[in-house]
């Protein structure tokens, strides 16, 4: 009963496309070398919704199924930062903003070489979107959680696969 309710319910609203941002250092509830196993074998990842008031009504609008695009940034742990990835959100459980509330991400696709090409990420997603301000220097705030449009998520995924082909 369950399945078919999130199936109709798929069927009546768009499917989104999220952002999501690891952290490559010891700080954040998201480190890199927590969850690298889990990326590299397609697992699910349980992600820990944060308290973070500015992303908590992202955290509301997402849903199984919605799309997601796993980075990590420049930091001092691995030269591994960039796009590590993609997914798709299984599970949303609890209240958002609450400590017991977490968002289950199957891994469906990770990359053998995170994409790191700036010229690619500009062309994609522009030099203000939120998560890569630092990157390109015009801004300090950067976001963990964002959304990104169907057409930014697809892309992406087109020139990760033109890259490994």
């Amino acid at each position: 009963m369950e399945e078919i309710a999130m199936s109709r319910n798929v069927e009546t609203r768009d499917i989104r496309c999220w952002w999501f941002g690891i952290n490559n250092d010891d700080k954040g509830h998201m480190r890199y070398e927590n969850v690298r196993t889990t990326l590299e074998r397609g697992e699910e990842l349980k992600w820990p919704v944060g308290g973070n008031k500015a992303t908590q009504r992202h955290y509301q609008e997402m849903a199984p199924f919605d799309s997601v695009i796993l980075w990590m940034g420049n930091g001092p742990l691995t030269e591994d930062w960039g796009v590590l990835g993609f997914g798709s959100i299984v599970r949303v459980t609890g209240q958002a903003g609450t400590p017991a509330a977490d968002l289950v991400i199957r891994c469906e696709c990770a990359l053998d070489r995170p994409l790191r090409d700036p010229v690619v990420l500009k062309d994609v997603f522009g030099t203000q979107f939120r998560p890569l301000v630092k990157l390109f220097g015009t801004g300090t705030s950067m976001d963990t959680v964002y959304p990104v449009t169907s057409e930014q998520y697809q892309h992406l995924r087109w020139q990760c696969s033109r890259r490994a082909a």
